[in-house]
């Protein structure tokens, strides 16, 4: 399971885990963001 998976990653690299998974949720903001953007400006 990917929830085990990153319990275990909190729990040995908390800074790197937490790191990454701000990284992934501030680009999947932005593509949402960009997808958002393109549907209402477009075309």
């Amino acid at each position: 399971m990917v929830t085990d998976w990153l319990s275990r990653q909190l729990k040995q690299r908390p800074t790197v885990a937490q790191s990454v998974f701000v990284l992934g949720l501030y680009l999947s903001t932005i593509v949402t963001s960009g997808c958002v953007n393109c549907s209402t400006t477009g075309p």
